[in-house]
């Protein structure tokens, strides 16, 4: 069954999920769509949205269940129920953090606001988060998040967060290297790393 993920040609929310068919070394058609032509496509969509996942007679959309999909099938959700709740409950923290992000960056017409919304997240938002992470990851052995492998909240989490300190303060990582110990296993996955250097979109 071949798999179709139709995203704009840019990372954003699109990128977990090419990250995690990287992961599983499981080959998809990466549908990118460019801009000029996105007009024209957004009323024939369901949720007029993307990312869409088709496989098959199937479509999916909305970003967390493709994710949430994608790792059930390829085995990066955790060993158990219990790990796999985990990993839910670190997506949506992460979500949380990308919807205060948007609001600045994508929301807020006024540069003022904007201004004072980015400040308010390098100085508050994203330090607070890093603080849980990192604290969370303390007591394990591991980089990662969820038990004793990667799972696909290694990916969401690593992945959002390069996008979001790339976007606001590339040193906002310094400090917590619980934080950065993780996201440099996601990136040094043998199947990641061919990936991201032979295709990432910025």
């Amino acid at each position: 069954m071949a798999y179709k993920l139709t995203y704009f040609d840019l990372a954003a929310r699109g990128e977990p999920a090419r990250l995690i068919f990287a992961a599983a070394n499981v080959k998809f058609v990466d549908n990118r769509i460019k801009m000029p032509d996105w007009p024209a496509l957004k009323p024939t969509l369901e949720w007029g949205q993307v990312p869409i996942l088709q496989f098959g007679d199937k479509t999916l959309t909305q970003s967390k269940a493709i994710y949430r999909y994608l790792a059930r099938k390829f085995k990066l959700s955790g060993t158990d129920e219990w790990e796999s709740s985990q990993c839910d409950e670190l997506v949506d923290a992460t979500s949380d953090l990308v919807d205060e992000f948007v609001k600045f960056v994508f929301k807020e017409p006024d540069p003022v606001k904007q201004a004072e919304g980015k400040k308010n997240f390098i100085t508050t938002t994203l330090p607070t988060f890093l603080g849980r992470i990192n604290k969370r990851q303390m007591d394990n052995d591991g980089p990662w998040l969820v038990g004793k492998s990667m799972t696909w909240a290694d990916i969401v989490v690593a992945e959002m967060l390069r996008q979001m300190s790339a976007a606001t303060d590339p040193t906002a990582l310094n400090g917590y290297p619980h934080v950065r110990k993780m996201i440099d296993a996601v990136f040094a996955h043998p199947n990641i790393k061919q990936y991201v250097d032979a295709s990432r979109p910025s």
